[in-house]
C-alpha cells in the first residue's frame, strides 16, 4: 500500500495533476483527461510504452505542454517508446529514431531531422509549433564540429546551430520551442554544447500548469517552465536572467539558399 501511494503521488506530481486526485472525470478538461490517461499507463512502471496518436485531439498549446511532461518523464525512466503519429511536430519533439511510412512501406529511417521525403515531395517543419521564431544570418562556420554561428536580425544575439552545408552570409529562419529553453538566475559557470544569453524578465504569464516567461535579450524570447518549478522562486519583472539553449534545440525552419537542405519530415511518420 505504501508503494502504491508513493507511485501515485510521484506520477501525479510529474504530470501536474495532483489537484485532480479527488475529481470525477466529468469535472476535468480534455487536457487534464489526457494527462490522467498517460499517468495511468505510466504508474505501472512499464518496461516499454506503446502510444498510438495519444495527443491527436488536443490543441497545439495543450499538446506541447503535455509533450514536455512526457519527455521529462521518459528522460528520467529511460524506457523505449513506440510512438505512432501523423504530426510532424510531435515526431521532432519526442523522437530519437524515426521510421517514415508511405502506403504501408518504410520510405525513410534515421534521426527525425535526417528522415527525408520520398523523391519529388517536400515537407518543411511547421513554424506553428515554435513559440520563438527569428530571422537570422550566418556569421561564421565552425567546420570542426559541424555548426554555424547565426546573428538574429536587429540585435547582437548569436545562436549556434547544426547546419550543413552552410556559408557565411546565408539568410535563414530559426525556431526554438519555449519548453526547450532553460532559465537561470545566475550565469552558469560552464556548459557544453549550449548558448548562454543574458537578458531581463519582461513578464510572467500563468498558463494552466505552466508559466511563460518573456525575456528581453535584445530579441524577445519566450520560455515555458512548469508551475511547480516556479513555486519556490521569487522571479519578477526586470530581474536579470540567463537563457541556456542547447544547440540541437535551435531548428532550421527555412533558408533562402537553394543549395541548403531543409529540415523535413514525410507526411506519414
Amino acid at each position: 500500500a505504501a508503494e502504491r501511494e508513493d507511485r501515485m503521488a510521484r506520477i501525479l506530481a510529474s504530470f501536474h495533476i495532483a489537484h485532480l486526485r479527488k475529481r470525477l472525470p466529468r469535472e476535468t478538461s480534455g487536457g487534464e483527461q489526457q494527462r490522467v490517461a498517460l499517468a495511468r499507463s505510466l504508474v505501472t512502471a512499464p518496461c516499454i510504452l506503446l502510444l498510438d496518436e495519444p495527443l491527436s485531439s488536443l490543441d497545439t498549446r495543450m499538446k506541447f505542454s503535455i509533450i514536455e511532461d512526457l519527455r521529462r518523464w521518459t528522460e528520467e525512466q529511460r524506457i523505449p517508446i513506440l510512438y505512432v503519429t501523423h504530426d510532424h511536430e510531435e515526431a521532432f519533439a519526442l523522437g530519437e529514431h524515426a521510421l517514415a511510412l508511405h502506403q504501408g512501406q518504410i520510405v525513410a529511417e534515421g534521426a527525425p531531422h535526417e528522415v527525408v521525403p520520398a523523391p519529388g515531395r517536400e515537407f518543411r517543419m511547421h513554424a506553428a509549433s515554435f513559440e520563438n521564431i527569428f530571422e537570422a544570418t550566418v556569421t561564421a562556420i565552425n567546420e570542426a564540429d559541424g555548426t554555424a554561428q547565426c546573428c538574429i536580425d536587429g540585435c547582437s544575439v548569436e545562436l549556434t546551430v547544426t547546419l550543413s552545408p552552410a556559408e557565411a552570409g546565408m539568410r535563414l529562419r530559426l525556431g526554438i520551442r519555449a519548453g526547450e529553453i532553460m532559465l537561470a538566475t545566475a550565469r552558469p559557470a560552464m556548459l557544453g554544447n549550449c548558448d548562454v544569453i543574458g537578458g531581463y524578465v519582461q513578464t510572467l504569464e500563468n498558463e494552466d500548469t505552466t508559466i511563460t516567461v518573456r525575456v528581453d535579450c535584445g530579441a524577445e524570447f519566450k520560455v515555458r517552465l512548469p508551475r511547480v518549478a516556479m513555486e519556490s522562486s521569487d522571479l519578477k519583472a526586470h530581474d536579470p536572467v540567463w537563457l541556456i539553449i542547447k544547440i540541437n534545440s535551435c531548428c532550421l525552419l527555412h533558408t533562402k539558399n537553394a543549395n541548403t537542405s531543409l529540415v523535413s519530415m514525410p507526411e506519414s511518420a
